[in-house]
Parts: structure tokens; sequence; C-alpha cells
């Protein structure tokens, strides 16, 4: 039994299907990301053969001649996807395509290169593209930039905001991206940014801080480390020297596991990051302890530092770390993970030392508010920071 949907059904956010007609249907699905999606399926025989054509909505009207012009291809004896017919509502349009407005996730595909390349990360430079993926172009992805507001920017955060508070943020980030690219370039006129957090969203949604605890990694009590460093030496594996390097030098785990070979300099005892999580260059001084777990490392002395075992090309897995500690040291995660022995460090040093906060903060690459106190990165420094390290070096060190 076939009925024309209502303009109810057609915008309806419950998961269903419709048979407007014959090999028509209206299909309303939820993703895994917990997203609306909506489509058309065009199904029928051609030669004997089933075929389909999908097509993505746009507005009711526009939908319905689009389908129209798939079955009079079909009663012409033309199969509809070997032929380049429209698809969109704007192939369908009295303007031509050229001359109608960018939808948003065109705007945002024109960006994702640029915005890539500019990217101070050293590892998932391009993480937007993947959550514009999931999470936006479902929804609002085919909304004409000059049409584009606040309530469609609410459709996508709301639903997430209590429960991927995080990924929510970013996600505004995002949008305001191509929101200002499409400014730049002219897309659009200029105007604030309906993903912008003052005098805008804050009256539609709570604080992050209300919704979102932040967890600190569980880091493991100072006291107990020298016994793990001479653990993880005595092992002398790949991770195990991975790992004990990580705990030594305070640097990110995500931060060693990329270090090269052609950044270590043995004579200057230095160890030069082209970029870190806060993509600037840093220095990292080596110690003897140092110095001593890089020697140890066999095999060539190009490409990674601390490869996997298997592959000699390819740096430890994300997540080496945490299995090690957990099926080599018998360290659940709840205790103890990879990230959380700079904390172990900063406690050590606060707690038994008399460097300063700055100082020591510094020394984990944690970056400094005052931008005085950041400016510290300077070669005439390293020699503190290198005394900073020693001494927690010299801690670890004791039971090995």
């Amino acid at each position: 039994m076939y009925k024309p949907i209502t303009i109810s059904q057609y915008k309806s956010s419950k998961v269903s299907s419709f048979n407007e007609a014959k090999n028509t249907r209206f299909i309303i699905e939820s993703t895994k990301a917990g997203n609306i999606t909506r489509r058309w399926e065009f199904r029928y025989q051609f030669k004997n053969k089933r075929r389909k054509r999908t097509l993505v909505p746009t507005t009711l009207e526009n939908d319905r001649k689009i389908l129209q012009q798939w079955r009079e291809l079909l009663a012409a004896g033309i199969d509809p996807l070997e032929v380049k017919s429209a698809t969109r509502a704007a192939d369908v349009m009295d303007n031509p395509p050229e001359q109608r407005d960018k939808t948003f996730k065109e705007i945002a595909q024109g960006c994702e290169d640029i915005r890539t390349q500019n990217s101070t990360a050293r590892r998932g430079a391009s993480q937007h593209i993947q959550r514009l993926t999931d999470y936006v172009y479902p929804l609002v992805g085919n909304v004409p930039i000059t049409e584009f507001d606040r309530s469609h920017v609410l459709s996508v955060i709301k639903p997430l905001w209590a429960t991927k508070n995080r990924t929510c943020e970013k996600l505004l980030s995002d949008i305001t991206y191509v929101w200002n690219y499409a400014i730049s370039n002219g897309f659009r006129e200029p105007a604030m940014s309906p993903a912008q957090w003052k005098g805008n969203l804050e009256f539609d949604l709570p604080k992050s801080s209300v919704v979102h605890e932040v967890r600190h990694f569980p880091s493991m009590p100072y006291e107990e480390v020298p016994e793990l460093c001479a653990s993880l030496w005595e092992t002398s594996s790949n991770t195990s020297m991975f790992l004990l390097f990580t705990i030594l030098c305070g640097i990110r785990n995500g931060t060693v596991r990329q270090a090269e070979w052609n950044e270590i300099d043995f004579k200057q005892r230095i160890w030069s990051i082209p970029k870190t999580k806060n993509g600037q260059p840093w220095s990292v001084p080596l110690t003897e302890q140092m110095i001593k777990v890089l020697k140890r490392m066999t095999g060539k002395r190009t490409g990674y530092v601390f490869t996997q075992e298997r592959d000699d090309r390819k740096p430890v897995s994300e997540n080496a770390g945490n299995v090690h500690l957990k099926k080599v040291c018998g360290i659940d995660p709840s205790y103890a993970v990879t990230h959380g022995f700079r904390a172990s460090l900063s406690s050590y040093l606060n707690n038994e030392t008399r460097f300063s906060t700055a100082r020591i903060e510094q020394t984990i690459e944690h970056k400094m508010k005052d931008k005085i106190e950041a400016a510290y990165n300077r070669s005439e420094n390293i020699s503190r920071r290198l005394e900073t390290l020693q001494v927690w070096n010299d801690f670890c060190w004791s039971r090995v």
C-alpha cells in the first residue's frame, strides 16, 4: 500500500520507513553515534537485475521532482544509475548549481586540507574530519551555509552535551572554523558564529564543568616508582624501555612513542622534539639514565626509537605502555597508567625538593599561562631543566 508521506513524517526523528510510491521508500534510521539520518531508496529492476539508487533529502518538494525524473528514465528504458541525472535539490532548482548557496558540508570539505596542514597536533591532525562526518553531516550537512544558524548547532550538540561533552566542545570549534572559512571566502555575510558559547549557547546549555567531571589519569605513588623502574630495566624489551624512558623524561607518552633517532643528539645530550602537543618544538635534556636506556635499544639507528618487536618500521602501539603495565607488571589500569607517571614526577619534585612549581611544570612541558614563564624554553635554561630531571632520575634509578 503506497501513501505519500506528510511533512511531519518527512521531518520526524522517529526510526521508521514509509512506502511513498512504487519502487520508492523513505527511511529514517539511527546511527551508531546516536544521530538520526534520512534517505530515499529507489529500488527497481533493469534487464532482470535488481538495482537501487539513494537520495539524500533536502526538501520534500524537490525530492519528489528528482524521484519523478528517475521514474521517467526507467519508463523510457534507461537505467537511472547509468545516467548522470539529478541527485540533489540543486539540480532541479531554477538556479544552476554554480549559482546556488553552498551547503555546510561542501564548505567544510573545502577547508579540510588547509586546517589539517595548519594543525599544531603531531598526531590526529585530521580528527576534525571524522567528527564532522560522524556527528554533523548526517544531521545538518545539507543545510545551505547562508541558512545555517544556532538551531542547527543545537540539533547536533544538545543530544550529546551530557554524555559526550568533550567531543561536543571540539565540535563547536569545528563548526566555528567552517563558519569563519565561509565568511573569509565570501560564501556568506559576516556574523557571529552560531557555535559561539558566550552570549549565545550559554543560554541553552549548562556549563561543561557542570556536566563533565574532569578525571585525572591514575598515577602510581612516587614511592613505588623506583621498584617499577628496576623491574622494567631487568625486563629489557622494547616496550619496557619505552615505558622506562617515558617515566624518566616526563614527556607525554604519545610524543615519546613517535621519537625518531634523527632527533637524538648523544654528543649534545639533547632530544629535539619537532612538535609537541602544544604545537611547538621542545628540547629535552638527556640524563645519564635516559642515555643508558637509549643505548640499550638494539637494531638500526634510523627511524623510530621505540619500535614494535615484530616490525621495526613502526613505533610501539599507542596503548603499549598500559598493556605492559597490566600484563607484564600486574598493575591494574585503575591504579596507574602510562600518562599518570607525569603526575608521579610532579608530586615527587613538589613534595621532596625545593624546586619552584613553575620550574617543575616546565620540566614536564606543561603549557605556561604566564608568557614570561613560557619564554623559559631557551638553550640557556636547558641546564636548569637537566638539573631538575636528574634529581627525579636519580630517585627512579635508586633500585636499579
